[in-house]
């Protein structure tokens, strides 16, 4: 739970193979599902995403996201750039 970065993401560690002869069971099986986002619906999903304080340095806390993400906020506030 030290990693800022996993606890930003509410991401976890799977470990496996520490018994190999045992049978593990899962009740559903996971399938893989891939979708394309269209281009012009990119920005208003990040705007969504931005209003429930989901953005890159939300989910990537290094402090130099962080601080892109701010300069941004002022390039686009001030029209600079």
């Amino acid at each position: 739970m030290s990693n800022r970065r996993i606890l930003a993401q509410s991401g976890a560690f799977i470990l496996y193979g520490i018994d190999p002869f045992k049978d593990l069971f899962f009740s559903y099986k996971i399938e893989e599902t891939s979708f394309i986002v269209p281009q012009k619906t990119k920005e208003p999903i990040r705007k969504a995403l931005a209003n429930l304080d989901i953005n890159e340095s939300t989910l990537f806390p290094e402090i130099d996201k962080a601080a892109a993400r701010i300069k941004n906020q002022y390039k686009k506030k001030w029209g600079i750039g």
